[in-house]
Parts: structure tokens; C-alpha cells; sequence
């Protein structure tokens, strides 16, 4: 079977997402942050979701902690342990 062609570059598109973040600052980054989590929040997936995996945001990467109020999901979150694998957790929403 042949992979479908695509013109998406996904290294590419990473690249430009990371340096458009990097350029936004205190509350640009927070309100795009709060956007971002206003959109998932509309998604049909999300609101009829029971778990969601996510993760603590980096400086680079959009503030999900948005997602968290008033939700009553539970959530997943991974961590590397001290052996080097990746630990899962699932917690009930932190903030309610």
C-alpha cells in the first residue's frame, strides 16, 4: 500500500509554530493560550470526552491548563522516571 502524498511538512510546520509562539510575550502568549483552550473546549470530541491526555506546558509550548476549570474529566499526564520510561497518570480534574 502507498502512503497518500501530501504537500504538509510537518518539520516545517513545527519550525513556524515554535518561532511564532517564541515571539509572543506575556499576555499575547496567554490570551493565545486562552484561545487555543476556548477552541478545544467547542470540539464535539472534547465535550463528550471522559479522559484526556495532556501535558504541563513548556515555555515553548500553548498553556492547556485553561482546559482544567470546570471540567469533570478525568485526565492523563506522562512523565519520564527515574529508569528513563514513560510513567502515565490519570488524576480527576485538578481545579473545580
Amino acid at each position: 500500500m502507498e502512503a497518500a502524498s501530501s504537500d504538509f511538512d510537518k518539520a516545517a510546520t513545527r519550525k513556524e509554530c515554535f518561532e511564532r509562539i517564541g515571539k509572543l510575550r506575556g499576555g499575547a502568549r496567554a490570551a493565545a493560550s486562552l484561545s487555543i483552550c476556548a477552541t478545544l473546549k467547542s470540539l464535539s470530541s472534547f465535550q463528550n470526552a471522559r479522559m484526556v491526555l495532556a501535558y504541563t506546558a513548556m515555555m515553548s509550548e500553548p498553556n492547556l491548563a485553561g482546559l482544567f476549570w470546570g471540567s469533570m474529566k478525568k485526565w492523563g499526564f506522562s512523565r519520564v522516571g527515574s529508569d528513563g520510561l514513560l510513567e502515565f497518570y490519570c488524576i480527576p480534574t485538578p481545579y473545580q
